[in-house]
This record gives C-alpha cells, structure tokens and sequence, in this order.
C-alpha cells in the first residue's frame, strides 16, 4: 500500500498469519495471531529520478541484499548510469524482529539503456559488506541483470560471487553461492514460456552458522543446481494457471524429476491488487506417494536422519519444531543414572564423549578418578 504526501511516499506491507492444530502445538507463536512487517518505508525523490528511502525494504535495484532495516540512496550520473548505497541492519533471520547483531552497508553501481517493450538491458553489480557480532563476517559481489533481446523476450540473471574474508571455516576461495539464470518468452496474450537454472550454496559465515541446529560441515556441502522448464496461460475470469517440470542435482538429493502446478486468482473484491493462490505440493512430494504417507512417518518422511537412526526415530525428544536446535538433549541425562546438572553441565560434550559424532552416540565414563583428583572438586587438566 503507497500512500503519499508533499513530494513523500510511504510504502507498507505486512502479514498477519494464525495457525492451530496438533501440528503446532510446539510452536507458540503460531497459537496466536501475529504480524509480520515485509515492506514500511519513506521514500522522497531527489534531484532528477534520484531518491532517498528509509525504513524497511527489500531494495528493488539489487534484491539479493534481502530485508534491511536502514538508508538506502541513489542519484543519476549521466543519462544511462546510476551510484547509490544501502546502509542499515538485517532483521532477525528467523522471524524478522529488528535486530542489531548484523550490520551492513552495500555500495552499487546501475546501468540502463534502452525501452522495456523493446531492446533493453539493465545491470546493477554491488558489494556487500556485512559484520556479525562486531567482526566482518561477509564479502561478496551481487549482480543483477535484465535484457530484452526481442518483443516478448527477455532474459534475467542473478549471482551472488562470496570472497573468503577468513569467517570461513569449512569453504575456503572464492564461491558462486547463488546464480538464478532464466528466459521468458511471451508467445501471445494467452501463453507464456519460461525455463532457466538456479545454483545455491550455503554461504559459510558466521551469521549463517548460528542458524543451523547443529555444527556439521556436511551443511556447507556444493549445494545444488536446479534445471526447469514452465509455462504459464492467462486464462478468462482473471485466472493464471502455471506448471513446472524440474531437476535437481545434489549430493544430497537423489535426481529425480519434481514438478508443480498452480492456479492464481487476481483482484478480490474491492481489493484490485490482491490475488490468491492454490498450488499442488508436488515440488517435494511428487509421485511418490500421499501427503498422509509422509506424515505417517514422522520427521523422516521429509527429512533424512544424520543420526543414521543411531538414536532412534523420536526426533522430538530433543528437537522441537519451533526451534530445531537440540535444547532438550542435555535434559535427556536425567533419564540415566549420572546426572550432569550441575557442575558437568558445563563442559563440553566432547571432553568426556571423545568419539562421539552426530550419528556416533557414545557412552561417557561415570568414574571420577579420568577427571578428578582423589577427594578434590577441581578437574584434572585434560591432556
């Protein structure tokens, strides 16, 4: 929604989401309504097409940056080219509450030439400068293109090139972490033609890390490509029917072919930009079997265990589906007959189970005399 006053524009978006169920109950902030804020922003032009943004915004000249809450700036140099910067602070990756944690500031550069129902090209290249917990965490260069080869025709791309700053700790060098690359072809007023490739790799810096449930290397693994082809038809009664055939290659993932069909309804009512839509999950369930044959299965009907079922199939004994990171694990030693609460909360997992591994549970020894001197308190330094 844009609402506008003295030369200002205010740009607002949100989203109120409630959910119930058996299939939340761990999930509290879904047991009561809440709202998530996308998109709140002032925006006051500048000079001749410059402009001046603050707020909350995903910038639309270089989107890879992704939600920032800050300053963003751009003025015209020349007739073709523009420079701007994005300043600010990244919400919280988790449920976009503001945060303070990682900062941010991106520099930029665009070039545009050409009219969009013809031959065209435009291009942005930034470079994203990020810090986590005080220290620079990220360093990479994004790059955003469109070009309109024919009427009707136009390729897009999108790459995220990270440079090793020394916050990696299992990818070393240079990494192309994203590349999106497609082509759309508008063949009539009815039908539309697409295909492209998508790549994704795990960016490996610390702002990342702390998101995962668990440290483990195999999470910053090549990542994968994807290999689609789609068409969409514009069909009477404002309705958008879409379908996609794709193929994932993935050390993780097994090849197969995975596809999905949509249909899109526009204007509700009153509401002429508001639209809904309703699409078959078959993007990861595909043909092999019923929704309800997955969920029979527990976590395992959509995740694979790297625990290699060393620890059984309660995956809810100590994860939760609020937060998958294994908060309950330590509680678990109450149901054995060596405690650790207290004092040998404290250390390590690792100082007393050497061996253990994700999939390799092994059982600490209980004897004091490894660890402790004969009638003292303190630990024996641990060679």
């Amino acid at each position: 929604m844009v609402d506008s006053c003295g030369g200002c524009s205010f740009v607002r978006r949100c989203h109120s989401d409630l959910r119930d169920g058996d299939a939340f109950l761990s999930h509290p902030e879904y047991q009561e309504p809440h709202v998530d804020i996308y998109r709140a922003m002032l925006q006051r032009p500048i000079g001749e097409d410059g402009f001046l943004r603050f707020g909350r915004f995903v910038p639309f000249e270089l989107p890879g940056i992704g939600f920032v809450d800050g300053l963003q700036g751009q003025v015209h140099q020349g007739e073709h080219a523009r420079i701007g910067a994005v300043g600010g602070l990244k919400p919280n990756r988790i449920d976009l509450d503001g945060s303070v944690d990682e900062p941010l500031v991106v520099p930029y550069a665009a070039y545009e030439t050409g009219p969009r129902d013809g031959r065209h090209y435009s291009g942005t290249v930034g470079l994203l400068n990020s810090y986590y917990d005080g220290d620079i965490d990220r360093l990479a260069l994004l790059i955003d293109q469109r070009a309109g080869l024919a009427r009707g025709f136009t390729l897009y791309s999108t790459a995220a090139v990270d440079f090793d700053i020394g916050a990696s700790e299992t990818k070393t060098g240079t990494r192309l972490t994203q590349l999106n690359v497609s082509a759309v072809s508008e063949l009539s007023s009815f039908l539309t033609l697409r295909a492209g490739v998508d790549h994704w790799e795990r960016p490996d810096h610390e702002a990342e890390r702390d998101l995962l449930p668990f440290q483990d290397e195999r999470f910053f693994d090549d990542g994968y490509w994807r290999y689609w082809i789609g068409s969409s038809q514009n069909l009477p009664g404002r309705l958008w029917f879409s379908e996609e055939v794709g193929y994932i290659d993935s050390d993780t993932v097994d090849g197969d072919v995975r596809w999905q069909v949509g249909v899109t309804r526009s204007g509700l009512g009153d509401w002429q930009d508001a639209s809904v839509t309703v699409a078959a999950c078959l993007r990861c369930h595909n043909d092999l079997g019923p929704v309800t044959a997955y969920v029979a299965r527990g976590c395992g009907g959509c995740h694979g265990d790297p625990h290699a079922s060393a620890l059984g199939s309660n995956c809810g004994s100590c994860h939760g589906q609020a937060n998958w990171k294994p908060a309950r694990s330590a509680a678990r030693d109450v149901q054995t007959r060596f405690h650790l609460i207290p004092a040998h909360a404290v250390p390590p997992c690792a100082t007393c189970h050497v061996e253990a591994g994700i999939s390799r549970p092994q059982v600490g020894p209980t004897q004091c005399g490894p660890c402790h001197q004969d009638g003292a308190a303190q630990p024996v330094e641990r060679p």
